[in-house]
């Protein structure tokens, strides 16, 4: 009877790695599996809770985390495999089962995973079932180890398009006062053209992070790359006065508003939902959707993102508030407030 829990346990073990795979990797939209989100979730709350916001070395040393979770999530997938393939072969499986112990099964189901040869003359299968089901244990780890390497190098190339959309934002100013006076350049009229191309981007980006549900903890030490604040900036921007900015009107605030919502939208779905409501001065807030507010640009138009949107998805990247939201830059000084 304990034999055949054990087996049973097994079974669930690889059922369950191999749903957490399917969620993570293939389903768009829903977020990471429930392993794979627990473990990004404790380890991004862990690296901001050691994190120091002025420190130039801790946003350094933010930049491992991602990786790390990452490194983290496949190394689980690998060895829940491995230990449900070894619970999962009884020891009545091999021709010398008296003289097996657990870690030799330990060690067969790691040979069969990872795909290594040369199993010892103790481990040689007994049955042509058991043969079977070898061949599929080692098909399993074939798959992890596939789909892993698959699931990172696209990672990477979102990375680095969420970085090149932060260094445009940079690009029209340091704070919202610099894109101001460029936007209200006399006879200028490309301005609008630079925000008009964000729309397409963010959108892009936004749905990246639904397909790499880890994209959102690839954290960049260099402000001026990192998504959040440039995000928040833009946000802020539109909701100035723009009335004297040559063709910046609805057509352009909305779209690039909307865009910003869905953004964070996806976001939510990786932990900022959650960080959000846990911020002490925020937690009476439901965040359980993003809606955009008339109210927050005063009624100037038809709706804009929430500041308390704006700042827990800034300090949920791990940069400080009062410094984006201010309104000159000056390195890591707040110049003037918003």
């Amino acid at each position: 009877m304990l034999t055949f829990l054990l087996s049973l346990l097994g079974i669930a073990l690889v059922l369950f790695t191999l749903l957490d795979v399917f969620k993570t990797v293939f389903v768009i939209g829903g977020g990471a599996g429930p392993q794979s989100s627990f473990i990004a979730d404790r380890t991004w709350r862990l690296a901001l809770r050691l994190h120091v916001l002025g420190s130039q070395r801790s946003h350094s040393a933010m930049r491992s985390a991602g990786p790390l979770i990452v490194l983290l999530i496949l190394l689980a997938w690998t060895a829940e495999l491995v230990l449900g393939w070894a619970l999962l072969f009884p020891a009545s499986a091999f021709e010398e089962p008296a003289s097996l112990t657990f870690a030799d099964r330990v060690l067969f189901a790691t040979t069969a995973v990872i795909g290594r040869a040369g199993n010892a003359p103790a481990l040689a299968i007994d049955g042509d079932g058991w043969e079977t089901l070898h061949s599929v244990a080692g098909l399993t780890g074939v798959f992890i180890l596939s789909v892993g390497i698959a699931y990172v190098l696209p990672i990477l190339s979102a990375v680095a398009h969420k970085r090149s959309i932060a260094a445009k934002i940079h690009t029209l100013g340091d704070g919202v006062a610099d894109m101001l006076e460029l936007g209200r350049t006399p006879g200028g009229s490309s301005f609008e053209l630079h925000l008009v191309a964000l729309v397409d981007q963010i959108v892009l980006t936004a749905e990246r992070h639904r397909a790499y549900p880890v994209l959102h903890y690839f954290h960049s030490d260099n402000r001026h790359a990192a998504l959040a604040p440039a995000i928040a900036k833009i946000a802020l921007l539109l909701q100035e006065d723009l009335s004297d900015v040559d063709k910046v009107d609805r057509t352009v605030r909305v779209p690039l508003e909307r865009a910003i919502a869905n953004l964070l939208g996806a976001i939510s779905a990786m932990g900022l939902a959650r960080y959000a409501c846990d911020m002490p001065d925020l937690e009476d807030w439901n965040m359980a959707t993003i809606e955009l507010d008339p109210a927050a640009a005063g009624g100037a138009h038809e709706g804009a993102v929430p500041r308390r949107w704006l700042e827990a998805y800034v300090r949920f990247d791990g940069w400080d508030w009062a410094t984006v939201a201010s309104r000159v830059y000056a390195g890591d000084i707040r110049v003037e407030s918003a």
